[in-house]
Parts: C-alpha cells; sequence; structure tokens
C-alpha cells in the first residue's frame, strides 16, 4: 500500500489499532463496519441511495461553499503538503511495486472478492 493512502486511511479510522491491522492483513469491511471505524459516515440501502445523496447534499450547500473550501483547506493542509513533497518518490516507488508479480496476483484477489467472481490473469 503507497505510503500516503495508507497514512490517509489511518487518519481517518477512528480505531488506529485496528486499522493497522486491517492494512496489514488486506482485509476488506463491510459497511456497517466502515462506518463505526468513521470510514463512511451513512450505510443506507440501495433504494434510499440517492434520497441520501441528495439530503448530504443539501446540507452541504447550506453553508457558503468559500467557508466550507476554506475549512477543508485548513484542516487538510498539512497532510496535503506532505503528501504533495513524497509524491514523486511515491509515484515511482509505486509503480514498481503495482508491476511486481506478487502484488498483481493479490489486487487480483482483491478484486475477484470486490466483484463476488473469480480473478482474471493479469495481462502484466
Amino acid at each position: 500500500m503507497p505510503k500516503y493512502w495508507a497514512e490517509l486511511f489511518l487518519y481517518r479510522c477512528t480505531d488506529r489499532v485496528k486499522g493497522e491491522r486491517l492494512l496489514q492483513l488486506g482485509t476488506l469491511v463491510r459497511p456497517t463496519e466502515a462506518q463505526s471505524l468513521g470510514l463512511i459516515d451513512e450505510v443506507v440501502g440501495e433504494g434510499a441511495l440517492l434520497a441520501a445523496a441528495e439530503s448530504a447534499l443539501d446540507r452541504y450547500v447550506k453553508v457558503p461553499s468559500g467557508a466550507r473550501a476554506q475549512t477543508k483547506r485548513t484542516i487538510r493542509a498539512h497532510f496535503s503538503a506532505e503528501w504533495s513533497a513524497y509524491a514523486e518518490e511515491e509515484a515511482k516507488g509505486g509503480w514498481k511495486l503495482l508491476n511486481e508479480p506478487a502484488t498483481v496476483e493479490a489486487l487480483g484477489g482483491v478484486l475477484a472478492r470486490l466483484s463476488g467472481g473469480a480473478a482474471h490473469k493479469s495481462k502484466l
């Protein structure tokens, strides 16, 4: 996992110890567990998705966009600056890592679990 993806995950995760374990084991979490860890705000049924999205959007547009943007910049500025400074190094190392046969195989397994089907052989 790229360094700053992991950092961002752990920053958002309300239980850092559990978050580290999830990353180390490559565990996929169910929506309700993701919510309990602070990774997502809300879990809704398929039929309620559009209404929930519209409701969330309504809450955000009630706050002036300039104020919302400034608050977001303030909250994320330090992390964003660190990530930006590391971006070129991460891209080089990340691309190398993503092309290693073991990584390709592991990602194929993740995609299979997400899709509920069998992994397809990589063309890399």
